[in-house]
């Protein structure tokens, strides 16, 4: 590395912050097409912030539909789900009239808890990776509680 690059990086350190890295995953077990429609883009004329996250959403929600579960009903009709952390790496822009590719992988279910990990694609080139955490939720109590253990079998 050359010594003007290296006092680069070491100047831009001092004004931006560290950034989480996704890794990549070698497999996704479940995969959904989207189109970017016109009310998912921002005064940049991209897909902003609020509008990825609810795509994210419906790849969840279609994820679940397929094992025949919702976020209010993991198999026992008592557990739902709610989101307990997200981080999200960018890589490029997305515009209007293109369709992605969201790619997904639960893993790390635990008595409690479990991750989804996505992938999302546009023409094959990554567009974004994303990590979601749940926790196991009973909305009438009002409280976490345990996965049901037909769910952690579904994902173990």
């Amino acid at each position: 590395m050359c010594l003007l690059s290296t006092m680069i990086k070491k100047y831009f350190r001092r004004f931006f912050m560290p950034r989480v890295k996704l890794k990549e995953l070698l497999e996704y077990e479940y995969s959904i097409e989207l189109p970017i429609r016109i009310y998912d883009l921002n005064y940049g004329r991209h897909v902003g912030n609020a509008e990825f996250i609810n795509l994210i959403h419906e790849a969840r929600v279609q994820l679940l539909q397929s094992e025949g579960l919702s976020e209010f009903n993991l198999g026992d009709n008592i557990t739902g789900i709610i989101m307990s952390d997200i981080q999200v790496n960018y890589k490029i822009e997305l515009f209007i009239n293109e369709t992605i590719v969201i790619d997904s992988h639960v893993d790390e279910v635990s008595d409690t808890s479990f991750r989804i990990y996505h992938r999302v694609k546009r023409n094959g080139e990554v567009a974004a990776l994303v990590e979601t955490g749940f926790v196991g939720y009973d909305y009438r109590k009002s409280a976490v509680v345990p996965l049901p253990e037909s769910f952690k079998k579904l994902y173990a």
